[in-house]
C-alpha cells in the first residue's frame, strides 16, 4: 500500500529528527511489508543532520514518488502498479497538472503540490542554483519547527490523498484462497505499491500463498484453472 508506506515514511523522518538524524532519501522502495504492516528497510538512508538545518533533502522526492502518484490515484483513477511501473521515479508536478481538470488544478492538495510548483517553475531563471543553497537557522528550534510545519503539510496532504478502494490484507486473503472453489483460483492477487507482483496461488484444497515479504492491494481477477 503506497499510502502507508508513505506514512511509515513520514513518521521516520519525524521520529529520526528528534535524535538528531535525517532521511537522505524517501521512496516507496525503501519499505516492504510484513503481512500488512509496512516495515522500513534501507538504514542506509539514516543520516546525520545539521540541527539548524531546516531543510527536508527528499523532500521533491517524498512528493514525486508519494503524493502525486496517490493524487493520480484517487483524482484520475490511474492504477499505482501501472504508473510507477513506468516511472520508477514517480511523477513531475508538471505532468500532473497537464492531466488535472481546471477545477481540480485549483483544489487542495493538487493545488499547492502541482499547480504553484508548475507556475513558479515556469518563472524560475535557468541555471538559478541559490534553491539548492543550505539555509541554515542560528536557533536549532526554528529549524524544527519548519521541519514539523512540513512534515503537518505532508500528513494533510496524505489525508486528502487516501486510495478509495478497500484493501485487504494478506490474512484475509489466505482465508479466502482456503475456502475458494476448487475450479478457480485468484490470479495475480497481491500487487506492490510499485506494481511487483508477489503472491501466486496454486492448487485447489491446498492454495499456497507465496510472497516477498510485502501486501498491497487485492486485485480479484479469477480464472478456471486445472486442479494440480
Amino acid at each position: 500500500m503506497l499510502h502507508a508506506a508513505a506514512e511509515l515514511t513520514l513518521d521516520m523522518a519525524e521520529g529520526l529528527q528528534s535524535e538528531g538524524f535525517g532521511l537522505k532519501d524517501a521512496t516507496p522502495y525503501n519499505v516492504l511489508f510484513r503481512g500488512p504492516k509496512p516495515v522500513f528497510v534501507d538504514l542506509l538512508s539514516f543520516e546525520k543532520r545539521n540541527r539548524n538545518d531546516p531543510t527536508w533533502l527528499p523532500y521533491a522526492q517524498f512528493v514525486r514518488t508519494f503524493l502525486l502518484p496517490l493524487q493520480a490515484s484517487r483524482f484520475l483513477g490511474i492504477r499505482l502498479d501501472q504508473l510507477l511501473m513506468v516511472r520508477r521515479d514517480g511523477l513531475e508536478p508538471e505532468e500532473l497538472y497537464r492531466w488535472l481538470s481546471p477545477l481540480r488544478r485549483l483544489l487542495p492538495p493538487s493545488l499547492t503540490l502541482a499547480t504553484l510548483p508548475t507556475w513558479l517553475a515556469a518563472s524560475r531563471r535557468p541555471g538559478d542554483t541559490s534553491i539548492y543553497q543550505n539555509k541554515l537557522r542560528k536557533n536549532p528550534d526554528q529549524a524544527a519547527f519548519i521541519l514539523k510545519s512540513l512534515s503537518e503539510d505532508f500528513a494533510a496532504g496524505l489525508a486528502r490523498s487516501r486510495p478509495l478502494s478497500t484493501e485487504i490484507d494478506l490474512v484475509s486473503i489466505h482465508g479466502l484462497l482456503q475456502h475458494v472453489h476448487s475450479g478457480f483460483v485468484p490470479d495475480e492477487g497481491i500487487i506492490c505499491p510499485t506494481g511487483t507482483r508477489g503472491v501466486q496461488a496454486k492448487g485447489c484444497a491446498g492454495c499456497r500463498l507465496q510472497h516477498r515479504s510485502f501486501q498491497c492491494s487485492f486485485r480479484a481477477s479469477w480464472r478456471t484453472s486445472a486442479c494440480s
